[in-house]
């Protein structure tokens, strides 16, 4: 199986930024020479410090683009008469940094796993205590609205607060995500679009995810349900079918949504059996596999291969896919698709990084074609493929992986 190398190098560096974002609040915090200090002090609505937006960083599994992205900080205004107001807004600033700061990462740890979509209790915990702080400090920022939202996990319940910070930082992207993601639980196709449309138009749904997500789609049998990972995964098919018209028979349906009782009954209504466990990990996925055997099931292979490894031997590549339902020539229909389906945009026009590791994913199909090649005793299109899959192998630099097989 290839799967791209996961974004653990860029997480490890975010920790430690966020950690020394930590260190440093914690000794402003305590350096403060000061009589009284009031942290619990009130904020004026509006004023409080804005949350810089996480990055959005391409994990060999998902479908994600690097991209960083700094707002301008404002002042903390405290409103105060028996403290000394330079002190106050001080501690009152660095404490809400290092509680953002503790949030952010929180939920990028939950975001990035690899065998569950939903959050540990800790950093649920974590992250509903720094709700906590803005609720009783900065009730109408930018943060307290967005965190409130993101905390609930795609609870419904809690869509007021996510539109209220669209109000905020109306150029925000990372609210423009989780307004895509939410207007897909509700079935509003249209407003949905229209997010995907100005994710795309801004960078934070790239280019080359969205050439990739086609040939996603176009991997998959008439009628399939199509399984992805991360809310990233989703968005690059959800684009190509709003916008591109691409295979609107298929259905996809996102783990990391499965976390919504709202999402569950949406899957439910098309005719889709689910597990009554609400972890969403990968002993969930292989029960979704088993409960629904009597449908045509497609597995994004940028799913993390955990998942994959108590099915493997209830699955088959299928273009960029895994299916449940292999034909008796798995290879001759992989050449199929390779030769007269597929668009391949990313094996000889990928435009970035993120399109080449991408490209990798092609590697499965093409051992498979390789195969038949072998089987059909077909030396020249053998030595046609292996050259291909050496060239993607190079450009992913994925040459230690493809050895071992080729």
């Amino acid at each position: 199986m290839f799967c791209l190398v996961p974004r653990e190098k860029y997480a490890v560096m975010k920790a430690i930024l966020f950690i020394l974002i930590q260190i440093v609040v914690y000794t402003n915090l305590h350096a403060q020479v000061s009589g009284v200090t009031n942290t619990n002090a009130p904020v004026e609505e509006n004023k409080s410090v804005p949350a810089t937006a996480p990055a959005a960083e391409q994990e060999a599994v998902e479908l994600e683009e690097v991209q960083t992205r700094s707002e301008s900080k404002k002042k903390a205004v405290l409103k105060t008469e028996k403290v000394d107001e330079t002190s106050v807004a001080k501690d009152s600033k660095d404490m809400m940094l290092l509680k953002k700061s503790e949030f952010m990462l929180s939920s990028e740890e939950a975001r990035i796993q690899r065998t569950q979509r939903n959050p540990s209790d800790a950093r649920q915990s974590t992250m509903n205590d720094a709700v906590t702080y803005f609720e009783k400090n900065a009730p109408q920022s930018f943060e307290y609205n967005y965190f409130k939202y993101l905390s609930g996990n795609y609870d419904l319940a809690l869509r007021d607060y996510l539109i209220k910070a669209e109000k905020l930082r109306p150029d925000n992207s990372d609210v423009h995500v989780q307004l895509a993601a939410m207007y897909d639980i509700e079935g509003q196709d249209a407003l949905k679009k229209s997010y995907l449309i100005k994710l795309a138009s801004s960078g934070r749904l790239s280019q080359s995810s969205i050439q990739y997500g086609e040939d996603v789609l176009l991997s998959c049998k008439s009628g399939d349900f199509l399984i992805a990972h991360a809310l990233e995964d989703a968005m690059a098919l959800w684009y190509q079918q709003s916008v591109g018209s691409i295979r609107e028979d298929v259905k996809i349906l996102s783990l990391d949504l499965m976390q919504s009782s709202a999402y569950r009954k949406k899957m439910r209504a098309q005719g889709l059996k689910l597990p009554a466990s609400n972890l969403v990990d990968t002993k969930f996925l292989q029960e979704l596999i088993r409960i629904n055997s009597d449908k045509s099931i497609s597995l994004s292979l940028t799913i993390p291969k955990e998942y994959f490894s108590p099915i493997s031997d209830k699955i088959y590549v299928r273009g960029l896919v895994f299916t449940n339902r292999p034909t008796s020539n798995t290879g001759n229909e992989n050449l199929n698709l390779w030769n007269n389906t597929l668009r391949k945009h990313l094996i000889e026009e990928a435009i970035d990084d993120q399109g080449k590791q991408l490209s990798s994913n092609y590697l499965p199909m093409l051992l498979s074609v390789r195969n038949y090649y072998i089987e059909q005793n077909d030396v020249l299109n053998r030595e046609k493929i292996e050259k291909l899959m050496q060239h993607i192998a190079v450009q992913s630099k994925k040459q230690t992986a493809y050895s071992k097989v080729k």
